[in-house]
């Protein structure tokens, strides 16, 4: 997909108001002083360096640290082709925002203000261990052209970073040369493959309809009215080639870009993809049906393969990670008791929303009880998915090897939006080592929820604010809710705002300090003297984010906080 960014009226507002941008003198005394090749330059958001340039055009790769963005700016007199290269990014504008995924590309006008920012639909922190690689192609090349409005980093004005923020002789950048006639520079980067042609040797590029092309070079002052004949522009190989079929190409230079066609184990996949969101343990007890995912598991550089002494502790210890770290906790089992063994784990994190993907071993697909009416047919099989229904947000056997893609994003997006919980995945192991081109297999695409306004929710902070003003003995209780909203600072900012009481339940003791002078106590069956106290006479109890169970409440729980109103 490509997207075009057009010059609106409110960024020639913008430019028109600004002030020029003064050059750093630290780097520029006069254009194209100093020379980029030779550098990293670092960024508040990450880091980028140049890849190539010449009169026409300069060619950057940048890094954004996950869940960083850049600063909004413009660049007055250059137009930019953005190309997302690894990971996930909204590329936004004054009036909008576009979602862009590995070789989408936006196409931005001269003027255009704009932020680039590396991001996720999954609510993970970390969003991703590796952050994203996008490729801007400048034309033309001048760093002074720069106009940043106010932002995070306090840069609003500034011109481009000085040496003070460069790495000078980086090693292991990859870098373009301008190819010689009849010769086509190839490099590989990141799964995608890059190639500078001259226009008669485009074909040697070997470039699908989907590749993207850009000119970046032109001999003897070659002009051209033809759109597609842009130096820095941006389009996709068949569209370029219906619309420059008639054009004499010789005397242009392109640059190609499209993805590599990477083959993988199906497990292999998997772990891939687990380390891509951040996941950075497994916990396992070894098994036969188990034994790809085990080696691909145990091959994996980025992820720590921890073993147990039983499939519960590895549920369990699962569960913890995911409580700590934010991101979802992992554990592998095998087949039959493998399985049956982890449930305990998987119902705790059923009842207490806690991000979890259990993956499991299978007996191969040939020896599953499918419509054979024995309970039993291939070594040691039980039909787990059909056990861990009622306690799992999705579960599901792979039979598909080319479903891997879909079915592994549905369950990570399952297990981390909306009420997150515990997911499952059985894969038989002949499926285990099946190869596949994950650019070829089916994505999971989640609907868009539309938002709407909560007039019901609206209503209920209403009355609880008109309830507070009234009451003398107020009381709040905290849930873990609070926690998977990811809203602890925010409701430590109420509690000091409201000034009044906290209890805490089982697992928010440590949301606010037990030091600090609204922090009561404990209530409940396990509470403490003064939590029960202060709750049983209080006359306005206000719990957010917990469901009130019987721990918390009593058995007799029509005598909870007797006289409050709750």
């Amino acid at each position: 997909m490509i997207t075009n960014f057009k010059i609106k009226a409110s960024d020639e507002e913008l430019i028109s108001n600004s002030q020029e941008t003064k050059l750093n003198s630290e780097v520029y005394t006069k254009k194209d002083l100093f020379d980029y090749s030779r550098v990293i330059v670092k960024k508040p958001w990450g880091y980028e360096y140049l890849v190539f340039e010449n009169e026409f055009v300069a060619i950057w790769m940048l890094h954004i640290v996950r869940k960083r963005k850049t600063s909004m700016h413009s660049h007055p007199q250059k137009r930019t082709s953005l190309i997302v290269l690894a990971g996930n990014a909204t590329c936004s504008h004054l009036e909008g925002s576009e979602k862009l995924n590995p070789l989408d590309g936006i196409f931005i006008e001269e003027g255009v203000f704009h932020v680039t920012e590396a991001s996720n639909e999954l609510p993970i922190d970390p969003l991703s261990e590796n952050g994203i690689w996008v490729m801007e192609i400048e034309s033309p090349p001048d760093k002074g052209d720069l106009v940043r409005m106010k932002d995070e980093y306090g840069r609003a004005g500034k011109g481009y970073e000085g040496t003070n923020n460069m790495v000078f002789d980086p090693s292991d950048c990859v870098k373009f040369q301008e190819p010689e006639p009849g010769q086509v520079l190839r490099k590989n980067f990141n799964d995608c493959v890059f190639t500078i042609a001259g226009g008669d040797d485009l074909e040697l590029t070997n470039a699908s309809p989907e590749a993207l092309v850009s000119v970046i070079s032109k001999k003897g002052g070659e002009k051209s009215a033809n759109p597609y004949l842009k130096t820095g522009g941006l389009t996709n190989f068949k569209e370029y080639c219906e619309n420059t079929k008639d054009e004499n190409l010789e005397n242009y230079k392109f640059l190609t870009i499209q993805k590599t066609s990477v083959t993988m184990k199906v497990s292999d996949y998997i772990f891939s993809e687990l380390a891509a969101l951040g996941v950075k343990d497994v916990f396992t007890v070894s098994g036969g049906a188990a034994m790809h995912l085990l080696d691909s598991l145990g091959t994996n550089k980025d992820i720590n393969h921890i073993s147990t002494h039983h499939e519960q502790a590895a549920a369990m210890a699962a569960e913890g990670n995911a409580r700590i770290t934010g991101k979802p906790g992992v554990a592998l089992v095998t087949s039959g008791p493998g399985g049956t063994n982890a449930l305990t784990g998987v119902c705790g994190a059923w009842i207490d929303s806690i991000p979890t993907i259990f993956i499991s071993g299978q007996v191969t697909s040939n020896t599953l009880i499918e419509g054979t009416g024995l309970r039993q047919f291939g070594i040691q099989e039980s039909d787990i998915v059909s056990m861990v229904k009622s306690v799992t947000k999705y579960a599901v056997v792979l039979k598909d090897p080319k479903q891997v893609k879909y079915h592994l994003q549905k369950a990570v997006y399952l297990a981390t939006t909306g009420r997150p919980g515990p997911v499952w995945l059985d894969i038989p192991l002949d499926i285990q080592s099946k190869l596949v081109i994950p650019d070829e297999c089916p994505s999971f695409e989640p609907e868009e929820k539309p938002i709407t306004e909560n007039k019901s929710l609206k209503e209920q902070v209403e009355n609880c604010i008109d309830l507070l003003k009234k009451s003398e003995r107020p009381v709040l209780i905290s849930g873990y809710g609070i926690r998977l909203a990811r809203g602890e600072k925010e409701f430590l900012s109420l509690v000091e705002k409201l000034g009044i009481p906290v209890i805490s339940s089982w697992t928010t003791s440590d949301m606010i300090p037990s030091s600090h002078e609204l922090s009561i106590g404990r209530s409940g069956i396990f509470g403490d003297r003064a939590g029960n106290f202060t709750v049983q006479n209080s006359d306005l109890v206000l719990s957010i984010g917990s469901r009130l169970s019987v721990p918390q409440v009593g058995y007799n729980f029509p005598l909870f906080a007797r006289a409050a109103k709750k």
